[in-house]
């Protein structure tokens, strides 16, 4: 008969060794899942830096190319802009060659900013008669602190169409001799001889840049007033701050409407009343004799009309009696008054 003792002993050790072999198992398979959770973290970790070195890369590339394209962008536009130079300086020396072979007397090549471009233009022969050599000419702008430049480019514009002539640029005809030459060089006898001029234009007077010598310019020219169908919003209040009278055709009124040829002899009546009781709206009566009427030897009768003044405020108003802004201003100063606000 079997020890009942031994037999216990031996089931015992087998299970003990079967719970070991279990544990071992265990422990095994623990390991193998952290080494795999760890393979998959780092997967992950190496796929997150991979994306991210690839978003990277393409917003490199991205920011790259739209450099790349700015940089075009910048080197066509600067191809551009030499090429329009280019062109313009050729066709404003075609223009200048063809001057000289049309017309013996000075032209006007430029514009009140644009270009002093030739010799024979007025404030060109200024610059060469005052040692400047052509190559230093520059632009009006540049020479827009010299009233003696900038007076002579004052309607310096080849596209300039005064139809006193038959030619475009700044040129003019000097009536009491029938001369055609440059505005300023018309201006200049007009001067002399104590005529005041007038200016008749079409719409939005004024228009362009240099607003400030479009004013300027014409007073030194010696003109007093302006007749337009329409005023560039600032220019119309520069002139009354240079002390010239911008008044207005009736609505439908033109220059070409009433006849009105240049040649003719002005006179405004009633702008003393209109200065001193202002109100905005007023009209002045305006009467244009033809030189033949004006002798006594015309046939054509006056022209009359009536034409809106610009004067469209009241301290506008005291700018223009005084002869001027500067002019007001000064006169304030002299008199102690404390200057009004915004002036």
């Amino acid at each position: 008969m079997a020890n009942p003792s031994n037999g216990g002993d031996a089931q015992t050790g087998q299970a003990r060794e079967q719970a070991e072999a279990a544990r071992g198992h265990l422990q095994q398979a623990g390991s193998e899942a952290r080494q795999a959770a760890a393979a998959a973290a780092s997967g992950l970790s190496q796929k997150a830096q991979d994306a991210a070195s690839g978003v990277a890369e393409r917003a490199k590339d991205l920011a790259s190319n739209v450099g790349q394209r700015a940089s075009d962008v910048a080197h066509k536009a600067e191809d551009k802009a030499d090429d329009a130079l280019s062109s313009m300086g050729q066709r404003m020396s075609s223009m200048a060659g063809s001057l000289r072979q049309s017309a013996p007397r000075a032209g006007v090549v430029g514009s009140a900013a644009g270009a002093v471009a030739d010799r024979l233009e007025s404030g060109g022969r200024y610059l060469q008669e005052h040692g400047v050599k052509p190559a230093d000419f520059n632009s009006y702008g540049s020479r827009r602190g010299n009233h003696e430049v900038m007076v002579r480019g004052t309607f310096a514009n080849v596209r300039l169409r005064n139809k006193l002539v038959n030619v475009e640029g700044g040129f003019t005809r000097h009536l009491p001799t029938n001369q055609e030459m440059s505005i300023f060089d018309a201006s200049q006898k007009y001067i002399a001889e104590g005529t005041p001029l007038i200016i008749l234009a079409g719409k939005e007077y004024g228009s362009g840049s240099s607003r400030d010598w479009a004013a300027k310019g014409p007073l030194l020219l010696g003109v007093q007033a302006v007749i337009a169908e329409s005023y560039e919003r600032i220019h119309r209040s520069n002139l009354v701050g240079m002390g010239i009278l911008p008044l207005q055709f009736e609505a439908g009124q033109t220059a070409e409407s009433l006849k009105l040829t240049g040649e003719e002899v002005f006179e405004i009546t009633g702008i003393r009343d209109v200065v001193e009781r202002f109100a905005a709206g007023r009209q002045l009566r305006v009467r244009a004799t033809s030189s033949g009427s004006s002798s006594g030897g015309g046939k054509d009768r006056p022209i009359e009309f009536d034409a809106l003044v610009r004067i469209d405020t009241p301290q506008e108003a005291l700018y223009y009696a005084n002869g001027g802004i500067l002019q007001y201003v000064l006169r304030q100063l002299l008199a102690g008054k404390p200057q009004p606000v915004g002036v």
